[in-house]
């Protein structure tokens, strides 16, 4: 709910009154007893969105800074460590990278584009911040760019564990389909059959459809071997699949 308010706040359609009057009622709650004894509410989306809306600029990114700081700690601690991809995981930092995205916009729209390039750098790392990049370079038209992009975000977080590729692999395949390279989008599908998903049966179907008849057989036995990492695939849903 409190979310979901602050997204209200947040839209340039709510009145600028509105906002204001929620921040007065926002600072009467927090004076409430039962609300400093018991923490009903953190109203950090709220806070962001009234001071977005109301703050200037500095005001406004220094308390988005304070909510980043409370995730950087194990953003960091996690980057440091060598074993890194099995540690992370792409919800891990789903907070964080929210939080990094309003501020790069925000930058941005305020002419502080300088500012933007040691963020994407420090969060390098941070999914949302990875996704924003690709994205970027798709829609300028650089698809050799972005490709590798995708290649070295999807490389950081590992095809293996259980950490779920899917989106950057499908971004991928819809510029090799582009360039009909029918070889490498059996690879990209065949990457993503073999990762954790609750529905894989899609790109089983996707495979079926693209490889050679002839060589379906051979390719089917290989697509469910299991290698030196952790088989994704078992007999019973080897057999439901193939069923």
């Amino acid at each position: 709910m409190e979310k979901e308010l602050a997204q209200v706040l947040r839209d340039e359609a709510t009145p600028i009154e509105s906002v204001a009057t929620a921040q007065k009622e926002m600072a009467e709650i927090e004076k409430m007893e039962a609300y400093d004894d018991y923490c009903l509410c953190l109203f950090d989306h709220i806070r962001e969105a009234i001071n977005f809306r109301l703050a200037d600029a500095d005001t406004y990114l220094a308390d988005l800074d304070k909510q980043i700081k409370h995730h950087t700690y194990e953003y960091k601690r996690l980057v440091n460590d060598e074993n890194f991809e099995q540690l992370s995981s792409l919800f891990r930092f789903e907070e964080l990278g929210k939080l990094l995205i309003k501020k790069i916009e925000y930058l941005r729209t305020h002419g502080r584009e300088y500012e933007v390039d040691a963020i994407m750098e420090e969060y390098k790392y941070v999914p949302d911040v990875c996704s924003f990049k690709i994205n970027e370079l798709l829609e300028k038209g650089l698809e050799n760019d972005a490709l590798k992009e995708i290649d070295k975000t999807i490389a950081v977080y590992g095809d293996d564990g259980y950490n779920t590729t899917e989106p950057w692999h499908l971004q991928k395949i819809e510029i090799l389909e582009k360039r009909n390279d029918k070889a490498s989008v059996i690879e990209e599908y065949r990457r993503l059959f073999r990762q954790f998903l609750v529905d894989k049966r899609p790109y089983f179907e996707k495979l079926k459809e693209l490889v050679a008849k002839e060589d379906w057989d051979e390719f089917a036995v290989k697509l469910f071997e299991s290698d030196s990492r952790t088989c994704k695939v078992d007999k019973c849903e080897f057999a439901i699949i193939l069923s």
